[in-house]
């Protein structure tokens, strides 16, 4: 009989041996992610309802405010505005944001139909998905 000689085609690659991980070794792994997830899960933006309980709400007109973070550099990150007709303003108004965990300023303006208030507040948004910041 004649041999025909190699098949066509490229030669196959050597199958490589399922690789065996020590139970050190798969543990190690999981405390690494572990570790990873404490570090980076606060820091990745989440929505929050922030539910602002208005004073005396028939005499208030508008709402202005500004979130920005507590720490020292005071650079806007998001805000809301909002406008009433006298009379018509609720006296719980919700929004929602969309900021990772930390400490947060609201600055607040609430005008009424005669003159207006400035508010200042610091937040710490933490683990709850729902804030209340009474306007006084």
């Amino acid at each position: 009989m004649i041999d025909p000689g190699p098949p066509d085609g490229p030669p196959s690659a050597p199958t490589a041996a399922p690789l065996k991980r020590s139970p050190i070794t798969r543990i190690l792994f999981l405390v690494v992610a572990i570790g990873a997830a404490v570090v980076i899960l606060p820091r990745i933006p989440r929505d929050r309802q922030i539910e602002f309980r208005v004073e005396d709400a028939p005499t208030v007109t508008a709402i202005d405010l500004t979130w920005s973070r507590d720490d020292g550099d005071g650079e806007p990150v998001q805000g809301g505005s909002w406008r009433f007709q006298p009379g018509q303003a609720p006296r719980s108004l919700t929004t929602s944001v969309h900021l990772p965990n930390g400490r947060y300023a609201v600055d607040v303006v609430v005008a009424r139909t005669e003159g207006r208030d400035e508010l200042h507040r610091v937040i710490e948004l933490a683990d709850s998905d729902h804030v209340t910041v009474p306007l006084r």
